[in-house]
């Protein structure tokens, strides 16, 4: 098996402290069933041998002799811990909190009381004053407590790199049965996500832990694919859409151009100064739903120009009939406000607008 791509393996990466803290402790060295049972972890012995692989391939001084694995003695690391660190620990926990992903920021907040445990009255005096001096929310967040179930099955599985099965949810289909070789959790704007090899879908696919009612992990391991990148993968779209990538064009007016140069939409954006204030914004990305919804946001003060998929995201009303105020007929262009009569939209009306109106 190839090294890791760089990915956050979860639990994997706690099972290899626990067996490089296990051989730290020992002179004659531990055998493979020895570190089996030192990592606490439901794992096979094969992912024993995987880990230490990865550690030696991460520069690690291991070496085995006559079946027992041990650690160089001489390589230690002593850093000191500052208080910039801590806060940014801080930051990362609450982040990870606010988007609703409870299961991710336990593990979180659990490191940073070791750490400052570690520390002197003084630098924990220091850093509970800098945790009231910043904080981090999330919009429209997740549940995070319901998930919690879900999030650690799927933590062991990227853990012991076996299979998933789960009940997924996707909005107006029935709930199916899937079976998915995890790769990564992916928080993106704050909500929780799996990215992983789906064997229904037999391709890479994102999917959002809110719609995962039920995870079970299987007794089958797997090979992960050496080609995928998930840094890659999650830097290809727009958000967390994917599909084609497009060569996307906007024009932003005047009043909302400075946005185009404090805000990063996407890695390849680049952006040109346009006359009367404006400025021109490329893109190459996939995600054109997610952008359609970008643009539209700012209630005509962004145009698209490229391409013709996105202007008529933009242009054409995509309501279903689970909006609030009621269904619109896309034929006859009808609004039907709750409890009221049916009444017209002009065609040329833009769907923010009838949104706005509704």
């Amino acid at each position: 098996m190839s090294p890791p791509t760089g990915e956050n393996r979860g639990r994997k990466v706690i099972r290899h402290l626990k067996l490089l803290s296990a051989l730290a402790h020992t002179a004659r060295g531990l055998t493979a069933e020895d570190l089996l049972h030192a990592s606490g972890d439901k794992c096979s012995m094969r992912t024993v041998f995987r880990d230490l692989s990865d550690l030696q391939a991460a520069g690690f001084a291991l070496a085995s002799d006559d079946g027992r694995w041990s650690l160089d003695q001489g390589v230690r690391i002593h850093a000191p811990i500052e208080p910039d660190e801590l806060l940014a620990l801080v930051l990362a926990e609450q982040s990870i909190a606010a988007g609703g992903a409870t299961a991710h920021a336990a593990p979180l907040a659990t490191l940073r009381s070791k750490l400052l445990a570690a520390v002197t009255p003084q630098t924990r005096a220091y850093c509970d004053e800098l945790r009231h001096s910043a904080v981090a929310t999330a919009f429209a967040p997740n549940v995070g407590g319901a998930l919690e179930p879900i999030a650690s099955a799927i933590q062991d599985a990227i853990g012991r790199e076996h299979v998933l099965a789960m009940t997924y949810e996707t909005p107006g289909k029935p709930a199916a049965r899937r079976f998915v070789e995890p790769y990564a959790t992916w928080i993106a704007n704050g909500r929780p996500y799996l990215v992983g090899f789906c064997r229904t879908a037999n391709e890479v696919r994102t999917f959002a832990l809110a719609r995962v009612l039920a995870a079970e992990v299987l007794d089958e391991d797997y090979d992960i694919d050496p080609s995928f990148n998930v840094a890659d993968y999650v830097g290809k779209g727009v958000g967390v859409y994917h599909g084609a990538v497009h060569e996307i064009v906007l024009v932003l007016a005047a009043e909302v151009a400075h946005l185009a140069r404090e805000r990063t939409l996407h890695r390849t954006q680049t952006v040109e100064p346009l006359m009367d204030g404006r400025a021109l914004l490329r893109i190459q990305a996939a995600g054109l739903p997610e952008v359609a919804a970008w643009v539209a946001s700012f209630g005509g003060n962004v145009r698209a120009v490229e391409p013709p998929e996105l202007v008529e995201m933009v242009r054409t009303p995509r309501l279903t009939p689970c909006c609030a105020a009621g269904p619109l007929c896309r034929s006859r262009r009808a609004v039907r406000c709750a409890g009221g009569s049916p009444w017209t939209v002009p065609e040329s009306t833009p769907w923010l607008r009838v949104l706005q109106m509704v």
